[in-house]
């Protein structure tokens, strides 16, 4: 009996760990969808919308998800938020995820290795280590920061090769 307690609160901790059930397979799959579905799968996982912005010409558009907080303001604290970005114009979408959890940041690489994801390069980007991965579809772009200085999060980008391109032409 005690042996299935603890696997209770084992698979508890994990699922917590994965951003509320959103695995990296899942992510990918966001990566893909447009606006209306990503709301739709997002909201029916107790994600809540709380902003947005239109796209123009010089940047792609984005709607931003909170967890587990139906009432949540910007400013306020939270664990989890995802951020969807849209181009018509570009045709192009990905996602992100942020969170401050080493063992969430843990978590998601296992998933990435399990996925076959290589890292193809790193980098540093405003003091953060940047960090490209690809399993020859899809980019998962990571971003590393030094010891959370000025509150800064984990970052996780998915999206396919084709639409990472496109959001990185310069």
């Amino acid at each position: 009996m005690k042996n299935i307690g603890i696997f209770c609160l084992f698979m508890m901790f994990s699922f917590g760990l994965m951003g509320q059930n959103l695995s990296v397979e899942q992510m990918l799959s966001l990566s893909k969808k447009d606006l209306g579905l990503v709301e739709d799968y997002l909201s029916g996982k107790n994600w809540f919308f709380y902003t947005g912005s239109d796209e123009t010409e010089e940047n792609y558009g984005n709607v931003k998800f909170v967890h587990d907080r139906p009432n949540y303001k910007v400013g306020d604290p939270a664990i989890f938020y995802i951020t969807y970005y849209f181009s018509e114009a570009e045709r192009a979408q990905g996602v992100m995820m942020r969170f401050r959890s080493e063992e969430a940041f843990n978590n998601y690489i296992n998933q990435m290795r399990e996925l076959d994801f290589d890292l193809k390069e790193s980098s540093t980007d405003d003091g953060d280590i940047l960090k490209i991965y690809s399993n020859g579809r899809y980019i998962i772009e990571v971003t590393v920061p030094p010891n959370f200085d000025g509150g800064k999060s984990y970052a996780f980008t998915f999206a396919t090769k084709k639409s990472y391109r496109r959001m990185h032409k310069d």
